[in-house]
């Protein structure tokens, strides 16, 4: 008897003699070494079901979190910045109470973990500017309009959900002239569905609206003059080499002194060449004086001319069926879009 295991049928005794005792399973069998010094240790084996939790990190302090919720609120209260001099707007709650205040229970920590988090964008102050303003309105939940909200799911979650000026409850920019235009406003609001609109923000059915915290109001003057004004260029438009600037005929080297600068840049979009405008430039002013005399509208000789008021913008893309975007330069070379509402055509847009 070799060793003390039982088979049960004679063929299983025969394998295990010919695969355990005999002297060719012998020679492949290999001796294991084990050191007195350093014991051998049994490694746990992982569950290859569950892959290991890949950690973020902060690129700024390189504190590590296990998801991307909690680095987004470490960067809020550690490291969002929000410039000197700058100064937040006051909390629409006063005093209190504030809405993670619950009477008779216990405080929602986690609602004002994140409200406090985002204070700096939920009360974020005014930035005006003389052509291009955002207002920025700070909100309890007792509102008629939206633009930010936040939302729980039912693990009691919250997450915010930043504004952007393109993101608008309304489908398209509201034109205001007149006293009588902001009660339209008004009336809009009144009656905008605001249960209906949050629910369709939603990044999944797992979450719901829970708070509005503020509203952006973006506001773009619309009463000024296209044309030549008291102040000249600055030198990094002049100066650009993909700007065509028009501050001088480029034949006789000499300055324009009227406002048809619509019309030029018109002249020069449909193929002309900077030195063989002016012809055109006559025939696109004489185009616009007819069509606005078939609407009733005042017009003028090319040297009275006051300029083309970018209100009249949606009546010029229409005579002449072409868009036009109009666009503010900073002198960091940024820019940003103050006019392209009113779109008639299909064509190449100009852009003024």
């Amino acid at each position: 008897m070799i060793c003390s295991k039982r088979c049960v049928t004679a063929n299983g005794l025969r394998q295990h003699h010919q695969y355990s005792h005999s002297p060719k399973s012998q020679s492949l069998k290999r001796p294991t070494q084990v050191s007195m010094e350093q014991p051998a240790v049994k490694k746990t084996r992982t569950n290859p079901s569950k892959p290991a939790v890949q950690r973020v990190h902060c690129r700024r302090c390189n504190e590590s979190f296990t998801n991307k919720r909690d680095l987004y609120l470490h960067g809020m209260q550690r490291h969002y910045q929000i410039g000197q001099g700058t100064q937040l707007l006051a909390s629409p709650y006063g005093q209190g109470p504030y809405p993670w205040e619950i009477e008779g229970g216990e405080n929602d920590l986690a609602l004002k973990e994140v409200y406090e988090a985002n204070a700096p964008l939920i009360l974020e102050n005014h930035r005006e500017d003389h052509i291009h303003s955002v207002y920025n309105i700070p909100l309890t939940n007792d509102v008629d309009m939206h633009q930010l909200m936040l939302a729980a799911d039912k693990e009691k979650r919250y997450r915010f959900f930043k504004p952007y000026e393109n993101d608008s409850v309304f489908e398209e920019p509201l034109f205001i002239s007149k006293r009588r235009d902001l009660e339209k406003i008004r009336r809009k609001l009144t009656d905008l569905n605001l249960r209906e609109y949050l629910m369709k923000q939603r990044p999944d059915t797992k979450w719901k609206p829970f708070l509005v915290t503020n509203a952006l109001f973006v506001i773009d003057t619309t009463n000024y003059t296209l044309g030549k004004g008291e102040t000249s260029l600055p030198d990094y438009i002049k100066d650009k080499n993909s700007i065509h600037a028009l501050v001088k005929d480029d034949k006789h080297s000499k300055p324009f002194t009227d406002k048809l600068c619509a019309f030029w840049c018109l002249a020069l979009h449909r193929g002309q060449t900077i030195t063989n405008l002016e012809c055109n430039v006559q025939h696109y002013f004489q185009q616009w004086n007819g069509y606005q005399k078939r609407r009733n509208e005042s017009t003028y000789e090319a040297k009275l001319f006051p300029g083309l008021q970018l209100q009249e913008i949606p009546e010029f893309e229409s005579c002449f069926q072409v868009n036009i975007n109009v666009y503010e330069l900073k002198e960091d070379d940024t820019d940003f879009c103050v006019d392209n509402v009113f779109k008639y055509v299909r064509t190449s847009p100009l852009l003024h």
